[in-house]
């Protein structure tokens, strides 16, 4: 995902939690700026995800790329996109795992975008690649 919103100083995040509520600060690419709305009516307040985060942000460190656990997916379009993937699953196939990486613009997208931070296309790569490593390892 990339997020407008997320927290400049990291690179890269892996959210533990999705929240049902949706508050978004800023309109979404078509428009849309629900606030106070559930993503599913009468579906969970949140989820919590079911990947070895801890594994996965040593797994990108090791491979050389700033990371960091998220303690959420916050209130804008990837937590949106998250909690109805998660609540299809759960409800349709229970014990599937999911979960959610940030990664950042990448630097020729920035280029009009002071302050935001970006990262080349192959240490995105890279960290992704040691995501689903420590996802295999620590099942």
């Amino acid at each position: 995902g990339n997020d407008e919103a997320a927290d400049p100083t990291v690179i890269t995040e892996i959210a533990q939690y999705f929240e049902k509520e949706l508050d978004y600060r800023i309109p979404d690419n078509a428009g849309n700026q629900p606030a106070d709305e559930a993503v599913v009516p009468g579906g969970p307040d949140g989820y919590l995800t079911n990947l070895p985060v801890n594994a996965m942000v040593e797994f990108i460190q090791r491979a050389g790329v700033p990371a960091q656990v998220s303690l959420s997916a916050g209130t804008f379009v990837c937590n949106h996109v998250l909690y109805h993937v998660r609540h299809f699953l759960e409800c349709s196939f229970p014990g599937t795992r999911n979960g959610f990486i940030h990664i950042p613009w990448l630097p020729e997208q920035v280029v009009d975008k002071p302050g935001q931070p970006s990262m080349a296309l192959d240490l995105s790569v890279r960290a992704v690649e040691a995501a689903i490593r420590a996802i295999v390892e620590h099942g």
